[in-house]
Parts: C-alpha cells; sequence; structure tokens
C-alpha cells in the first residue's frame, strides 16, 4: 500500500470514530432532554398514578418554622435529669454473707461479718386479679324474726369490676388514648382479666358520670372569669384542609 492509501484509510477511520462518537453525544442529548422534560412537566403521587413509594418528584414536605436556637440537641446543661436512685425504705432485704473462705476454704458462719456494699433492684410485681368474695349471712332473733346482712353500697351487682379497674380504664382512655380494642387486649394478656369492649364505655361513661360535679364547678370558674382560650390546628379531610378549633 502506498503512502496515498494510507492517508485515506487513515482519514476513513478517523471519520469512523468521529461518526460514533456523533452518535454517542446524540444520544446523551435525547437522555438529558427527557430529564428536562420530567422537571418542566413533573409527574408525581399527587397528580398522576404514580405511588408515593415510587414518586421521585414527591413534593417536600412543609419546613418547620421553628426558628434555630443554636444549642445541640439533647438535654441542655444545667437541666436536672431523672436518674434512678435508691430508696431510704426497701421493701425487702436480702443479705448476701460469704459462708466460706476463698483463700483457705475454711467456714466463716461463726464469724461476724460488716456490710460492704448496697445494690437495689426497682421491679413491678406479678399483675394479678384478685377476686374478693362478699358473702352475706343471716341471723334469726328468739322472737322469730330472720335479719339479713346488707351487701355494701358499692356491691350491686353478682359479679363487677373494682374501682381500681374502673379507674385505670378511665386513666388508660382519657390520659393514654388506648383504644377500646387494645385496652382489651391488654387487660387480657397483662393482668388475665376478661372485660368486653361494651364493658369498657360503660365503666368511661359511669366514670364520667362521678366528675360531673367537677366539671360542672371548673365550667362555672370559666364563665365568671370571662376568659376563654382557643386554638386552631390543621386536619385533612379527603386530601384538603381543614381547621379545628379548640375552646
Amino acid at each position: 500500500m502506498d503512502t496515498k492509501d494510507k492517508i485515506i484509510a487513515g482519514l476513513i477511520q478517523k471519520v469512523d470514530l468521529l461518526t460514533k462518537h456523533v452518535d454517542q453525544l446524540e444520544d446523551e442529548i435525547a437522555y438529558y432532554k427527557r430529564r428536562l422534560a420530567r422537571y418542566e412537566h413533573p409527574k408525581n403521587s399527587s397528580n398522576s398514578s404514580i405511588p408515593p413509594s415510587k414518586d421521585e418528584n414527591r413534593p417536600a414536605k412543609n419546613q418547620s418554622l421553628r426558628q434555630k436556637s443554636g444549642r445541640k440537641p439533647g438535654g441542655q446543661s444545667g437541666h436536672k435529669g431523672e436518674t434512678l436512685e435508691m430508696t431510704a425504705t426497701p421493701d425487702h432485704v436480702i443479705e448476701h454473707a460469704p459462708d466460706y473462705c476463698q483463700a483457705c476454704g475454711r467456714l466463716l458462719s461463726d464469724q461476724p461479718y460488716q456490710l460492704e456494699s448496697i445494690r437495689q433492684v426497682v421491679d413491678l410485681p406479678d399483675i394479678k386479679a384478685i377476686w374478693t368474695e362478699h358473702r352475706q349471712y343471716s341471723r334469726r332473733c328468739t322472737c322469730g324474726h330472720k335479719t339479713v346482712a346488707a351487701f355494701p353500697a358499692e356491691v350491686s351487682s353478682p359479679v363487677q369490676y373494682g374501682p381500681g379497674i374502673e379507674a385505670l380504664i378511665s386513666y388508660f382512655h382519657g390520659r393514654q388514648y388506648i383504644p377500646y380494642a387494645r385496652m382489651q387486649e391488654m387487660f387480657r394478656d397483662s393482668f388475665g382479666i376478661k372485660i368486653s369492649q361494651g364493658s369498657i364505655d360503660n365503666i368511661i361513661k359511669r366514670f364520667a358520670r362521678k366528675g360531673g360535679k367537677v366539671y360542672e364547678r371548673i365550667r362555672q370558674e370559666i364563665l365568671s372569669s370571662r376568659v376563654v382560650g382557643s386554638d386552631e390546628t390543621g386536619l385533612r379531610i379527603n386530601g384538603q384542609k381543614h381547621w379545628v378549633w379548640t375552646w
């Protein structure tokens, strides 16, 4: 092959390389055009059928309006913590004294012992239902009349739940916001007590009636003060934002 043919062959090879490079650039341009189109008309889970878990264009969450305090996260310096402390009046005391010498093996049962240190463990006892049976007896007088003892006023049914259970159910509902079904499960699994959701509802209503006089006194205090606090909070219903007012 002469010099001219070599030059032509080299030019053809360069043209092939340039053609491949142009094709690669066109593919990249098409790729970036597709990406730009997503930002010009982005589809997300709110305007299309894209599920939220696969939504790359999911709108950002609302930013917090709280201002930065400049403090580090967590407990602040000088803040009083809730350290577990020993009690001066333990319910049970278990003494541990050595029975033999670890050096020579001699028995130490006849030797006096002295206190070295104390450790305490706080725990809850086994929670189980306590059944109290009320037995009603009668006595007959020499005049022939039979007198039957009265049950306590608070024992009004053949079988009923005690005031401790009623107070705990009302606390779980009113303060801890535990649903009826979960409360029923808790009493069954933790306390071994079977209770229906209907009974839970009756207990809460009965407990509320007991506090009626206190509620009314609080209401009268608020009315006489002529000051009522109010607040509002956002609530979404069927995808739309609504407002709930609390007085």
